[in-house]
């Protein structure tokens, strides 16, 4: 990350939140990571400024939610990323939990955005990486 970058976090729990807050201060990355308490969907509305990179890793049954919120803070060229796409193999599946129609709902979304180009990397439990073109 080049030096007059800042990295966003947003984290709900507390107890993590304050472990963030110690490493930061380790590693001597005060003031280049901020973190925002508080549920995404909350948080990211207040948010301006466009970014590089959006990583979604939250509830999956809301991804659509934050992918919304993500295109808004992108501009082309920027990269969007969401975690755990494969759901333990429950969305390729098609079971009816809400965090499989929740992971099932964003890949069809991203698969029909013109706005975006988006292989699902069979990484880990899957790494959708949508590459922000227009």
């Amino acid at each position: 990350m080049p030096p007059n970058r800042i990295l966003d976090v947003i984290e709900r729990n507390h107890s993590v939140v304050e472990a963030l807050e110690v490493t930061i201060k380790k590693t001597g990355l005060e003031g280049r990571i901020r973190i925002h308490q508080g549920r995404a969907l909350e948080v990211l509305p207040k948010m301006k400024r466009p970014y590089d990179i959006v990583l979604i890793d939250a509830n999956k049954e809301e991804y659509a939610n934050y992918r919304e919120e993500a295109l808004r803070l992108t501009r082309p060229r920027s990269i969007i990323l969401a975690d755990k796409m494969l759901w333990g193999g429950a969305a390729v599946r098609g079971e009816k939990s809400e965090g499989a129609q929740g992971i099932i709902e964003h890949t069809k979304r991203i698969f029909n955005d013109s706005r975006l180009s988006s292989p699902i990397v069979p990484l880990g439990d899957g790494l959708a990486v949508s590459y922000r073109t227009k």
